[in-house]
C-alpha cells in the first residue's frame, strides 16, 4: 500500500497479509511509543521509533475493535475470524434492518462497519473500514457500497449479542 511517513492518517495503517507488523492495535502502538498524543485530539507517528521495516500496521478488525470495545476490553484484540464466530456477536439474517455499528463480516477475510443506508430503497450502504475496497487506501475510510455485493460475496451481518 502507499503509506508514507510524515503524512497524517486517520487510524493505524492497514497491512494485509501475515507477519508481526499487522498485529498492532491502538493500545499497543501507544504503549510502545510508536505513536504519541499530539494534545490536539489525534496521534502522530513517532519518527524516532519508525524502523527500516515496512511499517507498523494492523488488519481490518483493529478498527472495529477499537470503535466498539475501546482498548481495555478482552475483545479489543479480536481478529476478523473471532468476530465471525464469537458469542459476543450474533448473526443478523437480513440486510434490511441494519443499525449503525453493525459489522459486515466474511469469515476471517474482512470486516467493515455499517454506518447508514445511502438510499431510501436500502440497497446502498455507507460503510467505514480499515483497508479494503479502495485501491491505494491503507487506513480508515468510508465508501458507499451495495448491500447485495456483500450478500453475494458471503458476508454476514454481526451485531453485539447484548443488543436486541
Amino acid at each position: 500500500k502507499d503509506f508514507k511517513t510524515g503524512k497524517v492518517y486517520y487510524g493505524v495503517p492497514y497491512m494485509s497479509g501475515s507477519g508481526d507488523h499487522r498485529e498492532y492495535n491502538v493500545a499497543k502502538l501507544l504503549d510502545e511509543g510508536i505513536y504519541y498524543d499530539s494534545g490536539d485530539g489525534y496521534y502522530i507517528l513517532n519518527q524516532k521509533k519508525f524502523s527500516g521495516r515496512n511499517y507498523y500496521g494492523n488488519d481490518c478488525s483493529c478498527f472495529v475493535d477499537a470503535a466498539i470495545w475501546g482498548t481495555n476490553s478482552s475483545h479489543s484484540n479480536d481478529r476478523t475470524g473471532d468476530i465471525a464466530k464469537s458469542s459476543a456477536y450474533k448473526t443478523i439474517k437480513s440486510y434490511d434492518n441494519l443499525r449503525t455499528g453493525d459489522l459486515i463480516c466474511k469469515g476471517g477475510n474482512h470486516v467493515v462497519m455499517f454506518l447508514y443506508y445511502a438510499n431510501a430503497e436500502k440497497t446502498k450502504i455507507m460503510i467505514i473500514e480499515n483497508g479494503g475496497s479502495e485501491k491505494g487506501t491503507n487506513t480508515v475510510h468510508c465508501s458507499v457500497m451495495t448491500a447485495s455485493a456483500y450478500k453475494k460475496s458471503g458476508y454476514k451481518v454481526r451485531r453485539l449479542a447484548y443488543l436486541d
